[in-house]
């Protein structure tokens, strides 16, 4: 963003908003802080790396003085990465525990992280189906400030009995959680839920909102690069479009390659470790892995999830690609997972979402629903990362949970100041200076006093509004499209984590613009 930039129709330019705290006339304020410097960045990134990998240790450790120690650094750690409160407990408590589906035989398997001392506290609920010790590390740091919590496995994931069907079951299966909670857990002390949870763990945050008992329970919620709607996501607003990156990379690493029921008791073998990580040197670190090349080239589209699961047909996959109307009959019961406009908790929801994140559209138009709703305190936050910018957001999301939780639950931490209860909405600017970060904090979003500007592109190569366009300015640009050669797309919201973000884009232009196939 280059030169002025304009705020609900203030410019900051003119009114001189050079630092934290200048006001817009009332309508919002710019936050300005200096960008680290390459040797600072690349410190704090190696000691996020070693609180990451401290965290793997202290697993693998036997309980000794050194494992106290280790414990000890990386609680130090977590204060000063996240920029969160000191903990209050020295100790944590774990205990496996089964919920019931009323109605079922199914149980869902969770594990209870709770304080050191103490016998009651209010509750945070964490569902997933990537498996629920991938989030004790997380847990930890809730319980040692003070709450409960509760990470459970999706039904028929890991420890869960059933079968994992993709959003067909987590509003059943929120509710028994909560039921569980509310009615058979002895520490719980009814003074509320914090529910949050990242990608589909916001889905499954979402789905607590569902029933009666959520909704009197569940106090707080903070849905974290998420969606309370999918098919929005996977097939774009206008029911046009097809996520094909999105549903393979999603299809091959959490079904066809996650381990869901390991043996109980028993270390994972040899052989599966290193398959491991196989899997996430070819999700994470390679531009086009051998199997998603292969399926993204494959036709007709109905054998791809066979290419993906090891020559196995997935139903949930079958009818989604056969059924893509959204009032069908696959996905009028699965698309939407609560309505914001009724069900938006009474306390509050904080929306943390990314520029560069496939489910922010969405999650602006979620935003806008419970806005609308009258209910409870609504809060946006928008940052320039993307999906799989772990190390960018983590900090910012943990923060802004454990901020939330603590204004909602009985004096345990700060208040919201005025000036965050009059602007609610936070965004991080998208601009071309790497010496600063700005931030915009509004009223609302979209921001007062503002209008949609349709842009169009001219012989010219500029984008103009289309209201302003001129004849001199139309005519024809031709380009070359071949659907067995197309045209990559280099950053933005792509499902790759290589390719997703904020991209250079100069060496594709002049590439692709000598190929013919590209218009600038």
């Amino acid at each position: 963003m280059r030169g002025s930039t304009v705020v609900e129709g203030v410019s900051t330019e003119k009114d001189k908003v050079k630092s934290d705290g200048n006001e817009l006339r009332g309508r919002g304020y710019v936050s300005t802080v200096a960008a680290m410097s390459w040797p600072t960045a690349i410190c704090e990134l190696t000691i996020l790396f070693f609180f990451y990998f401290l965290g793997l240790l202290i697993c693998f450790m036997p309980k000794c003085a050194l494992r106290r120690w280790a414990r000890r650094v990386q609680r130090y750690l977590v204060v000063w990465l996240y920029d969160i409160r000191p903990p209050a407990y020295s100790s944590v408590r774990f205990s496996n525990v089964r919920a019931p589906i009323k109605g079922t035989s199914f149980e869902l398997d969770g594990i209870l992280v709770l304080p050191g001392e103490g016998d009651k506290f209010p509750f945070i609920l964490i569902r997933t189906p990537y498996g629920k010790e991938t989030l004790i590390n997380d847990a930890r740091i809730y319980a040692e400030r003070g709450y409960g919590v509760l990470i459970q496995d999706s039904r028929g994931r890991f420890g869960s009995t059933g079968e994992f069907f993709p959003l067909e079951n987590e509003r059943e299966d929120a509710a028994a959680a909560i039921d569980w909670l509310v009615h058979d857990c002895e520490y719980y002390d009814g003074e509320g839920i914090g529910v949050h949870g990242l990608s589909y763990n916001g889905m499954c945050a979402y789905s607590s909102l569902s029933n009666p008992l959520g909704r009197q329970h569940v106090k707080c919620i903070v849905p974290g690069i998420s969606a309370c709607e999918l098919y929005p996501v996977i097939f774009g607003h206008d029911g046009n479009q097809w996520s094909f990156e999105l549903v393979c990379r999603w299809l091959w690493l959490v079904i066809g390659k996650g381990d869901t029921k390991p043996l109980p008791g028993k270390p994972m073998p040899l052989r599966k470790r290193v398959e491991r990580v196989g899997v996430l040197l070819q999700f994470f670190f390679m531009r086009e892995a051998p199997p998603f090349k292969r399926a993204y080239w494959s036709l007709p589209l109905e054998n791809v999830d066979r290419l993906l699961l090891n020559g196995q047909p997935l139903e949930v996959y079958q009818k989604a690609i056969r059924d893509t109307d959204v009032d069908g009959e696959f996905w009028k019961h699965r698309n939407v997972l609560c309505d914001l406009r009724t069900d938006t908790p009474l306390g509050g929801i904080h929306f943390v979402g990314g520029w560069y994140d496939f489910f922010l559209r969405q999650m602006l138009k979620d935003y806008t629903k419970a806005k609308a709703s009258g209910r409870g305190d609504v809060r946006l936050t928008v940052g320039k990362f993307a999906h799989w910018q772990l190390f960018k957001y983590v900090p910012l999301y943990t923060r802004t949970v454990m901020d939330f939780y603590d204004h909602y639950f009985a004096a345990r931490g700060r208040k919201a100041s005025d000036r965050d209860q009059a602007y609610p909405v936070t965004l991080e600017i998208i601009q071309s200076r790497e010496d600063l970060v700005s931030y915009l904090h509004l009223s609302d979003w979209p921001p007062r006093d503002t209008d949609p500007m349709n842009l169009v592109m001219t012989s010219n190569g500029r984008l103009v509004d289309e209201k302003a366009a001129t004849h001199q300015e139309e005519g024809v640009v031709r380009y070359h499209y071949d659907p067995r050669a197309p045209t990559p797309a280099v950053g933005g919201t792509s499902f790759n984590a290589k390719n997703c973000g904020e991209k250079l884009q100069e060496d594709f232009e002049r590439e692709r613009l000598a190929n013919g196939d590209l218009v600038v």
